[in-house]
């Protein structure tokens, strides 16, 4: 398994909001992760009219809003 190390500036003010921070990134990266692991599982078992990549694409773009 791999491990991505994410760096986020918090600003003055906001160091004792570090962990709830770190809790907040984690979680929504887990969050993402599953959701691919389960979109990789089902490819080529959904009937869509959409591709693979379009699919991953949407999920991406759904984690960043």
């Amino acid at each position: 398994m791999g491990e991505i190390v994410i760096k986020i500036k918090i600003p003055e003010g906001f160091e004792e909001l570090k962990e709830k921070i770190e809790n907040l990134v984690n979680r929504e990266a887990e969050e993402v992760i599953k959701k691919l692991a389960v979109l990789k599982s089902a490819k080529g078992c959904l009937k869509t009219e959409k591709s693979w990549q379009e699919l991953e694409a949407e999920l991406y773009e759904d984690a960043h809003r």
